[in-house]
């Protein structure tokens, strides 16, 4: 299991973050994701050492390398971010943290399935439980641990300036109305015809 390093402060908190403080967060993020993407290699070998004592070896096989290679794609992106930001954030950046929330909570029912159908029951050899269950616990851990990147991108937006949001390329006819503008842009005030 990998021990993650509780920073300070919390971004989900009240307190001021600076922007390096955000930052910082975002660097322990990658170097998290770049050890479970690690912790799921090494289990893969496990299992493929000792695949006669398991089940279903592949099924264990295919979960570790299709989180490897999404913690390696979600460390790049955390790359990307830690190269970009200090330049000055923009909307892109927000919204990549709130992609990679977004796409890390879709995949939590995949480390869910594979934990019930494959680690809580009996096993043909119980002492590879825990090569199961340390596959299934990284991969679940550093998804529930990226739940917290939707309150990094709401502390993000607050760096980006105004104009950046404003310049983004939308054409601000076609943009969405609040309820408010919509009655108003569509519904004429009692005193105008029509």
């Amino acid at each position: 299991m990998i021990r993650r390093r509780e920073l300070q402060p919390a971004l989900q908190g009240s307190d001021e973050v600076s922007l390096n403080q955000l930052l910082e967060h975002v660097r322990q993020w990658q170097a998290d994701t770049l050890a479970t993407a690690d912790s799921l290699e090494e289990s893969k070998r496990l299992v493929q050492e000792h695949a006669r004592r398991l089940e279903n070896p592949q099924a264990a096989i295919q979960l570790a390398e299709f989180f490897m290679d999404f913690f390696v794609r979600m460390a790049a992106e955390f790359d990307r971010l830690l190269r970009e930001v200090p330049g000055g954030p923009e909307r892109d950046h927000v919204a990549a943290l709130n992609r990679i929330a977004a796409e890390a909570s879709a995949e939590e029912r995949r480390a869910v399935v594979f934990r019930d159908r494959w680690v809580n029951k009996p096993l043909p050899y119980e002492d590879m439980r825990a090569v199961l269950d340390r596959l299934s616990a990284a991969a679940r851990d550093q998804l529930v641990d990226y739940r917290v990147l939707a309150h990094a991108a709401a502390r993000l937006l607050t760096f980006v300036p105004p104009e950046a949001a404003d310049s983004s390329g939308i054409d601000q006819s076609s943009r969405a109305f609040d309820r408010r503008e919509l009655f108003s842009k569509f519904i004429p005030k009692r005193d105008e015809p029509a």
